[in-house]
């Protein structure tokens, strides 16, 4: 599990600079990067921090790096939230207002009497902004299990292959090789279909001299790769050269 106490000290310096007694952290990506929690779920960073989930992810919360306030609700994980906030005696209270709804705000409102709400915009994400060394190599980790898949799955681009049972086996190499999913949908197209910046893998058959458009990622450690590549299968006719050039 990477530490991520780092990363909630520099929020708590930025709550110390700002006058805030806690952040309520909504955003999955957000609170994955503060605590390694992949469930649902609501973080309060403060003095102490609070993480709020339910029942279903009871032992993954216990795998939460560092000393964790938890709680598991009934009734909605901000009320968890507001728990710890009572708990902590917090006033000013900072929350992400791209990610948290009104009526989310309404339900901490209700909830933690006298607060003064303090709606921030891309705090925690300019902090992610600059990555550290574990994350760096996760993103290599993502890359290099996508790059080897991807190198392997162009050696069996022939005539006669569809684009749905090659993606499929690219898919299979990348979770074979350490892949915990792909990134996004793959699109992997041939010939005419090739030309669409999104297309969907169906039941085209490749020919030869057809180009073939593969864009695809991993995931690893809860990062992404994104690599796109171009290939023609045979030898290209005059009209590909010249839009190659």
């Amino acid at each position: 599990m990477t530490n991520c106490a780092p990363r909630r000290r520099r929020l708590r310096q930025w709550l110390a600079e700002n006058n805030c007694d806690a952040f309520v952290v909504t955003s999955p990506a957000n609170v994955f990067y503060l605590s390694g929690f992949r469930g649902e779920g609501v973080l309060v960073i403060g003095a102490h921090d609070g993480l709020s989930t339910d029942r279903r992810y009871e032992i993954e919360a216990t795998s939460v790096s560092g000393r964790w306030q938890v709680y598991h609700h009934r009734d909605g994980h901000l009320s968890g939230a507001a728990e710890h906030l009572r708990k902590l005696e917090a006033k000013r209270v900072a929350f992400e207002a791209n990610h948290l709804v009104y009526s989310g705000f309404e339900t901490l409102a209700g909830k933690v009497g006298g607060l003064d709400p303090v709606p921030t915009r891309q705090v925690i994400e300019r902090l992610r902004a600059v990555k550290d060394r574990s994350e760096i190599a996760q993103m290599a980790r993502a890359a290099q299990i996508m790059d080897g898949a991807l190198e392997r799955v162009a050696r069996k681009l022939r005539a006669g292959k569809t684009e749905r049972g090659m993606a499929g086996e690219l898919e299979h190499l990348a979770l074979t090789d350490g892949a915990e999913s792909m990134a996004f949908e793959t699109i992997l197209a041939f010939g005419p279909s090739a030309a669409l910046p999104h297309a969907r893998p169906g039941d085209r058959v490749l020919e030869s001299g057809q180009v073939v458009t593969i864009d695809c990622g991993a995931k690893a450690g809860g990062y992404c790769s994104d690599i796109t590549r171009t290939y023609v299968v045979g030898r290209p006719d005059k009209t590909t050269r010249e839009v190659y050039r």
